[in-house]
């Protein structure tokens, strides 16, 4: 008086099915990895090279020191400024 296992799907266990699903679910609906970025921006590098050429002024004349961080400042200021 054996009994027969009949297997429906990959497996005769209906909760072994659902976990089966969901794991291709999970697969199939993983967002994309992110876009690739340059770690420095156009906007950063310019803002970099300001501040070294501001600040190789600033030693080369150093009585220039204080007019030329004013200056920049201003300019930092206005960019934000005009940004918003």
């Amino acid at each position: 008086m054996g009994h027969a296992v009949v297997a429906a799907g990959p497996s005769a266990n209906p909760l072994e099915n659902e976990v089966i699903m969901d794991s291709q679910h999970e697969r199939e609906s993983r967002p994309a990895p992110p876009e690739a970025r340059p770690l420095l921006t156009s906007r950063a590098l310019l803002i970099i090279l300001t501040a070294g050429a501001a600040a190789g002024a600033a030693a080369l004349k150093p009585a220039a020191a204080i007019p030329i961080g004013v200056g920049v400042a201003v300019v930092t200021l206005l960019v934000k400024i005009l940004d918003d």
